[in-house]
């Protein structure tokens, strides 16, 4: 499709909301085919949570692997969003460029513990929470990758500039948030701030909860967002980028998912399970309210972000593999986000807490 045609597609336009009364509360009447929506979109969601619990509460090579199949995923989509003939050798490259994002961390740390451990004679096991104090950009794999696809944009005629700087940015933004979905998982073993309970089951739960509580302010602000906008939605947010975004959906979607989202913490920490001791628990409750509400934004962002590029290329939904949900980019989009957000929000307090140098 030409950038012409872009261009000149209009944007399809909402029919008028009828509305009607609830006491003194003017709400938007619910189509049928909303409510049906609405239960599709919950039994995939059930569904999907079913899928990430497991990998979430083992952590380890589990929630490696369970990592991995996304970034194969949503790498697939990234490709398909262009809307071209994909060259096997380029599908190669970016995946394996995406790959030493997402794992860039991890290996460059356990290769030199591996070479360490030769040269003094010591088994080496290799061990995925080591050095995960950080996230990390390996400058040569940035410089690799810029020659690579600008020699790839010149190469390849039916590619063009735009293509290429399309598939470099987003490859380092999901590769980028995945490696936040690592790091953040494995970040409460890093020494002196994994806290210590009384039980093994205490020290497994306390593993995912800032997971969890990424999980449950991002996803609050979404179905918040989304019944707000449906009930209430009258002003328009950012109708180039997302027709249907309104102004009552974000606010609605901002207040409920920080207010769940620091609910979350702060309940863990009086229960005497801070999310990270040190950081987010009782004595610095009021870490914990901050990441909450800067959370929702981030996944708003990203939201949006990712809404933009589909305006771009003129698609809907990046794939169908989540039913109702459209594909794993549509489903991540904030949570990619939002787990660099909370990943810069930690590895701040961490520094300046002293827990990190």
């Amino acid at each position: 499709m030409s950038e012409e045609t872009k261009k000149e597609t209009p944007v399809p336009q909402e029919e008028e909301r009828r509305t009607h009364k609830v006491g003194l509360i003017e709400v938007n009447e619910v189509s049928t085919k909303a409510k049906k929506s609405l239960l599709l979109r919950t039994i995939y969601a059930v569904a999907m949570i079913a899928v990430l619990l497991p990998a979430l509460i083992f952590g380890g090579w589990v929630w490696f692997a369970f990592i991995s199949l996304v970034f194969i995923g949503a790498t697939h989509e990234i490709l398909c969003a262009v809307q071209k003939k994909i060259p096997w050798y380029l599908a190669i490259v970016c995946y394996v460029f995406m790959a030493g994002i997402v794992y860039w961390a991890i290996a460059k740390d356990n290769v030199d513990a591996f070479f360490a451990a030769r040269l003094s004679g010591e088994h080496f096991m290799p061990d995925l929470a080591r050095h995960t104090n950080s996230l990390y950009v390996s400058p040569i794999w940035m410089a690799i990758m810029i020659a690579v696809f600008f020699f790839l944009s010149i190469a390849l005629k039916n590619f063009t500039f735009s293509d290429i700087t399309y598939i470099f940015l987003m490859l380092w933004m999901v590769g980028l948030g995945l490696q936040a979905a690592l790091y953040l998982r494995y970040v409460p073993f890093i020494q002196d701030a994994r806290p210590i309970g009384d039980s093994g089951f205490f020290d497994y739960w306390q593993s995912i909860e800032l997971i969890v509580f990424l999980a449950v302010t991002i996803y609050m602000n979404d179905t918040f967002a989304y019944l707000g906008g449906m009930l209430f939605g009258k002003h328009k947010m950012a109708p180039r980028v997302s027709p249907k975004k309104t102004w009552e959906g974000f606010f609605s979607g901002w207040v409920f998912g920080a207010a769940f989202g620091a609910a979350f913490g702060l309940i863990c920490s009086h229960l005497g399970s801070p999310m990270l001791a040190g950081v987010f628990d009782m004595e610095h409750w009021y870490m914990i309210v901050i990441a909450a509400i800067l959370l929702p934004l981030y996944g708003v962002l990203g939201d949006l972000s990712f809404s933009m590029v589909k305006r771009h290329f003129n698609f809907k939904d990046y794939s169908h593999l989540l039913g109702p949900h459209g594909g794993i980019l549509d489903r991540i989009d904030s949570a990619l986000f939002g787990l660099l957000g909370l990943a810069t929000v930690v590895m701040t307090f961490l520094y300046f807490s002293g827990l990190i140098h």
